[in-house]
């Protein structure tokens, strides 16, 4: 597999090509455009991935809202809020069948006939109001597969960006291309708008991002929305629905396979740092359960350093991270003294190398490069390494360099600061 992303006016982000393969480490000083580059990778995998279900989805919710609509003004029903019901009981005996049938066939849509048989039982939804429906979910099934492609697309790429994708210092086009082997998936944006994109296929990678803060201090800061717990990005949003999984490896041969592997993996991680493991409770709440003490430890008083490893190994327990899936981290060396980042960096070694797991670093840390460099030369894949150094040009933006055959260009960077003192 081979993968790349190519930048242009995001954020700070001037120009950056990036070769993701193995493990990509991009180092540079705060606020050169390390972070704008993990979106960007980020939101191109998830934007563009599984397509076809995620188009059939928003469909559906474009109906459930033109039900909701036109039934909640049915004095009737609204005084029992029967019509929320009726709403619900709708879209979840409509199948994907049927609406994907309804698109394909511009002679059938959605008939009078189907929705009156629905509602033969329900004598307060009038004829009028049965014309009403089957008027405006047409509507919605005359949209193209390609506008709610765009809109799903424009809608992700904002969410991660938070509406702010286009270069503040100069008015050009953002521009945003993943290649996944002979697969492109490009993404244009003016005033922060998708504006042109194209996509071969649907993308069928998994993307994992772990942000830079502790995330596992957000766990009880969620916000609760019809029973979702919903956090500060989407990022995180992910991530913790990848915590709480309890799938296990019992689907697959290569599953089983990987997992002998990666219980290696976990066993470094316990014995030579955490000494325990995340749990979750069934109310979707963390604790950390520690084996030497035999104690249940609140999140709030887990060590800093400790909080990285924990769920990284949670992610390796519960099968989450599996080959060819691609894990973002944003400064794992933060609250990592330098022999802990030792040990993170051999262990991202090794679920390269033993499972295949693609793995992008981006870093302000001279001792996290070097230890990943040692430590790939170690195993024997140091081929299966990419460095980039991103840099500040004369008017204010980012580009990056290409410097995995020259990395003491990183050193000489990051270095500098402790042989100026």
């Amino acid at each position: 597999m081979s993968m790349n992303i190519s930048i242009r006016n995001v954020a700070r982000v001037k120009k950056a090509q990036i070769d993701i393969d193995g493990i990509t480490v991009v180092a540079g000083l705060n606020g050169t455009g390390k972070t704008t580059i993990s979106k960007g990778i980020y939101a191109s995998i998830n934007a563009y991935k599984s397509l076809p279900e995620r188009i059939v989805q928003s469909r559906r919710d474009s109906i459930y809202n033109v039900l909701m609509q036109i039934l909640r003004k049915n004095e009737e029903l609204a005084q029992n809020l029967d019509y929320i019901d009726l709403v619900s009981d709708f879209s979840q005996e409509l199948p994907d069948k049927n609406i994907i049938e309804w698109v394909a066939d511009n002679d059938k849509f959605l008939s009078k006939k189907y929705l009156k048989e629905w509602f033969a039982e329900v004598d307060e939804v009038s004829e009028e109001e049965i014309d009403e429906i089957v008027t405006e979910i047409n509507k919605i099934l005359l949209r193209t597969d390609n506008d709610y492609t765009k809109f799903l697309v424009d809608s992700y790429f904002n969410r991660v960006f938070k509406q702010q994708i286009n270069c503040f210092q100069i008015s050009s086009v953002a521009e945003i291309e993943m290649g996944i082997d002979d697969r492109k998936f490009f993404s244009q944006f003016r005033n922060h708008k998708l504006t042109d994109h194209t996509c071969g296929l649907s993308c069928d990678k998994k993307a994992i991002y772990i942000e830079s803060y502790n995330i596992l201090d957000l766990s009880g800061l969620s916000r609760n929305f019809f029973g979702k717990k919903v956090y500060p990005t989407i990022p995180t949003e992910n991530l913790f629905t990848f915590l709480r999984s309890d799938k296990k490896f019992d689907t697959l041969y290569e599953d089983y396979t990987d997992a002998n592997e990666l219980e290696n993996i976990i066993h470094i991680i316990i014995n030579e740092v955490t000494h325990g493991k995340l749990s979750v409770d069934e109310s979707g709440n963390f604790q950390f359960q520690d084996s030497i003490t035999n104690h249940s430890v609140n999140i709030t008083n887990l060590s800093a350093g400790l909080k990285i490893f924990a769920v990284l190994q949670r992610l390796l327990e519960n099968g989450t991270c599996k080959k060819g899936d691609i894990l973002l981290i944003d400064e794992p060396e933060v609250n990592l003294h330098p022999e802990w980042q030792v040990i993170f960096a051999e262990i991202l070694v090794l679920l390269q190398k033993k499972i295949g797991l693609v793995i992008y670093v981006n870093t302000h840390s001279p001792y996290f490069v070097r230890a990943i460099e040692v430590k790939m030369a170690e195993y024997g894949i140091a081929d299966k390494g990419k460095f980039y150094l991103m840099q500040e040009c004369e008017d204010g933006l980012c580009e990056s360099k290409d410097v995995t055959k020259k990395t003491e260009q990183i050193y000489s960077l990051l270095y500098k600061p402790l042989e100026e003192l």
